[in-house]
């Protein structure tokens, strides 16, 4: 028969500790690891494989937090923007397989940079890291300078057309979820404008 724990406050620490012990971690690690009653017995590093102010960055700060705090035991967010999240997403993989490197994953450092850049990608997606759950959703957001005037989408298509090369548009970097919705714009309403990436959504607000 299956039962179902009572305590709300177990179950919840429960919860979090398969967690923290396995949100993309890298694969290979025995089921022991996440049954061990002390974990995590020392800080863990979340990998966050973008530039800080970015989504994926504030996501995993809260959950780091929330770790934290629930757990009794530092998670420690640790940048490593570049290569559209393939960089911090490598050196996950080349960690010690104990459960206290994660990676703090998004499409962009897996499954888009697998499919398009498999030669440089340092990782295989099927062997590599282990999913455990989805912890945040971000909607993708049109937005121009104060300076652009467009005040829709329409407006700023009729002002690419007018100016054929002469807009740019920031993104997260080649190969994110940004770039590709661009391209597809681009095909869609057949403008020319330029694609400028940077090494995270952060860094792309702040230049634009």
């Amino acid at each position: 028969m299956k039962t179902t724990n009572t305590n709300p406050k177990l179950a919840r620490r429960q919860a979090l500790t398969a967690l923290s012990a396995t949100v993309l971690m890298f694969c290979g690690i025995s089921g022991n690891v996440y049954a061990q009653s002390d974990y995590p017995s020392k800080p863990v590093k979340l990998v966050v494989p973008y530039a800080p102010g970015g989504a994926t960055d504030v996501i995993g700060r809260v959950l780091a937090k929330h770790l934290s705090d629930e757990l009794g035991q530092q998670f420690i967010v640790e940048n490593r923007a570049g290569a559209g999240g393939s960089l911090g997403a490598g050196q996950v993989t080349k960690s010690p397989a104990d459960g206290y490197t994660l990676l703090m994953g998004a499409f962009t450092s897996h499954t888009i940079n697998a499919a398009l850049m498999p030669a440089v990608t340092p990782f295989d997606i099927q062997k590599s890291f282990a999913h455990i759950s989805l912890v945040g959703t971000v909607p993708l957001v049109f937005v121009v300078n104060p300076s652009i005037p467009s005040n829709s989408v329409k407006e700023l298509v009729e002002l690419a057309k007018a100016k054929p090369g002469a807009l740019t548009v920031a993104s997260a970097g080649n190969g994110s979820p940004q770039h590709l919705a661009l391209e597809m714009l681009k095909l869609q309403t057949k403008i020319d404008a330029v694609h400028v990436p940077y090494k995270g959504s952060g860094p792309a607000i702040e230049t634009s």
